[in-house]
Parts: C-alpha cells; structure tokens; sequence
C-alpha cells in the first residue's frame, strides 16, 4: 500500500512495555509511529508524562532522534505508563504535566463512579453483596520487572476459577517490593507475590512483624500452582468415611457405669476409638465414638469378625437388640477448588 509516515509532524507512537530500572527510575519502550521524537521533546501518556533527556535505541546506545518506525528506550517519566498505551508530544513540559493531570482526574472520577454503581440497591443486592463478603477470598498483591509480566500474571491469576474461594488481586504493580507494599498487605491480610523482583531494605522485617507472607518467583506456571496450594489451604478439611466392620447387638446390659451393648462382630473389625453409628430397621439413631470396648472382662483395643464383645458408645444409652453398630474410618483427604 505504500503506507507512509510524517517525520515532520509532533511525535506520537505506542508504549511496549515499560518498567522500573535501578538508577533510572521509570522507564519506557516505545515505537514511534509519526513525527520524530527528539531529546527535549515533552510527552504525555495516559496520566504519565515526562521531559525527554535521554533516549537509548535496541543496543543500549544514546540517541539524539527517533523517526517514525524507531523503537527507543525513554527514562524519567513520571510513573510507569501501560503497555499498548498512546503517547504523543505536547508544547512543553508544563502543559505536558496539566495535561496528565487532567487525566489522573477523569480516571479517579471514573473510578469513583464505577464504585458507587457497585453499591447495592435493593434488599436482594444488599445480601449478594454480604454474601460476597463472607466467602473465602485469597488477597493478593503482584509485583513484576516489567509491565508486560504483570498484565500477563494477572490475566492467568483471574483464569483460576474456583466457587469456594475467591481470588482478590488488590494491587499490582512494577519494582521491588517495599515497605508500603508490606503495610497495605497487612491491613487486608493480603499476601504478596513478587515475579523477577527483589526486596527493598527492611521489608523482610516489616513482613514478619506484621505476619505478612511473601513469596518469590521467576517462572510463571510455578507461581499459578502456589497460589492455588494457597487457595486449597484456605478450604475448610474435607473427610471421608469408610466403613471397616459391623456388630449385631444381641444383648442389652446394665452397669454401674451406664448401659452396655453386648454385640457379635458380623463383619470387619471394631476398633476403639473409632466413630460408629447405630443403626435401627434402616435408621441411623445414634454416631458417636466407641468409648469402651470389652471381650469379656478384659479392656481391648481391637475385636475381629465372629467374636463376642461388649460396645459402649460415647454420651449413648439408646441400645436395642437387632440394632447394627457400623464402625467407621475417617480419612482427611485434600480438597479440592
């Protein structure tokens, strides 16, 4: 199509990515993709804007212009600008600065706006919203090397669905992790998850007073598997019952201790200590642990099929014959999401 740029016209391009480099503060790489971007120029990006002093092409060198279609590295902008975002040159500094306040405004306002049609407006919302509020919900802070690598951690955190826990990420952002980060954590019991990054002085410190964990990672599949160990942690421990033996109750005896089952073992094995349910004409009207266990006279722990023994359960007087007396083994086993 013989498609052309206008070198001569204020720049303008799109942001790549961008990030926080040590010693050079907020950093940005662009492509410009009209005008010619010079060093001096002013540019605004969204709520970002800076002041260019220094721009460095793809081998790290110092350039003094970039025509359309140059990719070039700017230093000094005023925070982290999104990746995909627009820029383009403004008259100066000082108008380049009111303009991305402008912005910041209408973003806040827009924020403010967002919220406050999220309050409820009817009973039904009202206890939605309470419901919402009670569910388990992991808390988390993000913080990457790049811009890119945290939009796409946070794309992959929102793919782990689960209707047990919710996955909260309340803040993200680019750098080390610092003692603000800490601080905000700890007023939400938020964890926080750092991605190629370090930490700043003190922050392990603040972290441990606070009871804040922190967690360091560098590929991007191991960090999506802790956060799901750590959503199953929050899950309340699952149980199940398995059914290891059965006794008939045969007689009834009073003691001075209570009532006594005197029982056959028709199945399996009664241990002591284990839950049991009695069980009437297809009924369960009893499930408590076996507290007394006897073969004859003699206190045991175990007793095995085709034997005679004596059951009495926990806190339980309501014994009759031909009632079965299912003995159980309750396993933990790992939930699931």
């Amino acid at each position: 199509l013989e498609l052309q740029a206008n070198p001569k016209k204020p720049a303008e391009g799109v942001v790549i990515e961008g990030q926080i480099e040590v010693g050079r503060g907020p950093t940005a790489t662009v492509i410009v993709q009209g005008g010619t971007l010079k060093v001096g120029d002013s540019l605004v990006c969204g709520h970002n804007f800076t002041k260019v002093k220094a721009m460095f092409n793809e081998y790290g060198k110092n350039v003094k212009i970039a025509p359309p279609s140059t990719p070039v590295r700017i230093i000094g902008w005023s925070d982290v600008p999104d990746c995909g975002a627009q820029f383009h040159s403004a008259k100066n500094e000082k108008a380049a600065k009111r303009e991305a306040v402008t912005k910041m405004v209408e973003v806040r306002a827009g924020q403010a706006a967002d919220q406050q049609d999220l309050m409820p407006t009817s009973p039904e919302k009202l206890f939605a919203a309470i419901a919402a509020t009670q569910k388990k919900t992991l808390r988390l802070i993000v913080k990457g090397d790049v811009f890119g690598s945290v939009e796409a951690l946070k794309s992959a955190l929102v793919e782990i669905k689960s209707e047990k826990v919710c996955l909260d990420i309340i803040r993200s952002g680019i750098g080390a992790i610092s003692k603000s980060d800490v601080q905000k954590a700890a007023a939400g019991g938020t964890e926080i998850i750092g991605f190629n990054v370090k930490t700043e002085n003190g922050v392990q410190a603040l972290a441990k007073h606070h009871a804040v964990k922190i967690t360091h990672h560098s590929i991007i599949y191991e960090l999506l598997d802790r956060v799901r160990e750590d959503m199953v942690e929050m899950l309340d421990p699952e149980y199940r019952e398995t059914k290891i033996g059965a006794a008939e109750i045969r007689a009834v005896f009073q003691v001075a201790n209570g009532v006594v089952a005197g029982c056959l073992v028709v199945e399996g094995r009664v241990i002591k200590g284990n839950l049991a349910r009695v069980v009437r004409n297809g009924k369960v009207v009893a499930e408590r642990k076996i507290d007394t266990l006897r073969r004859e006279k003699d206190e045991v722990k175990e007793v095995r099929a085709g034997t005679e023994c004596g059951i009495h359960l926990e806190n339980t007087t309501d014994y009759k014959e031909g009632d079965i007396i299912e003995v159980l083994e309750v396993h933990e086993v790992r939930p699931e999401l």
